[in-house]
């Protein structure tokens, strides 16, 4: 199943991704929390995840099958400021031709992705299950494959529903 947006060059794409990132993260994660919808803070993480993943298959990379989660350690996580290092390496390639070390930019997204799974451990969000929710609501949404009037005009309800559990 593709559900992004071709957009015809590496780099566009990880910028997409890293965009995408932020404002799951930036944005839509803290009206979530603010509301206290755990239902709309399990799908802002697992779209960020989504993001995440794309952003590893973007540049060739493997995510992980098991994190490691630090109980501990998610009131520390700071997602934005590695998500802000992304961008940074994205900005610096796009607008400098500066090339950033593979190794870099697969150090920050593993980092990231660690950091998400220990903010979901700390809500009590079994995040593999939201992966799967996350699944069938792009499914809904495209069926196969991305296209653009299903990511402007999307059905609220029935993506709530999946992601409440129902079909």
């Amino acid at each position: 199943m593709v559900t992004k947006a071709p957009l015809g060059s590496q780099i566009l794409d990880s910028v997409h991704m890293v965009l995408g990132m932020c404002t799951e993260i930036a944005d839509e994660l803290p009206d979530a929390l603010d509301n206290d919808d755990i239902v709309n803070v399990g799908e802002e993480l697992g779209d960020c995840q989504w993001y995440i993943a794309g952003y590893a298959h973007t540049w060739g990379f493997t995510l992980p099958d098991d994190v490691i989660v630090d109980a501990g350690a998610g009131p520390n996580l700071d997602p934005m400021k590695t998500i802000a290092q992304l961008q940074d390496l994205d900005k610096k390639e796009l607008a400098y031709g500066k090339i950033a070390p593979l190794e870099e930019r697969e150090r920050l997204i593993n980092l990231l992705h660690r950091e998400i799974e220990n903010l979901a451990y700390g809500l009590d969000i079994d995040m593999e299950a939201q992966r799967a929710k996350i699944i069938a609501k792009l499914k809904a949404r495209y069926g196969e494959k991305f296209n653009a009037h299903g990511a402007i005009n999307r059905d609220l309800e029935i993506e709530r529903k999946i992601l409440e559990g129902g079909k």
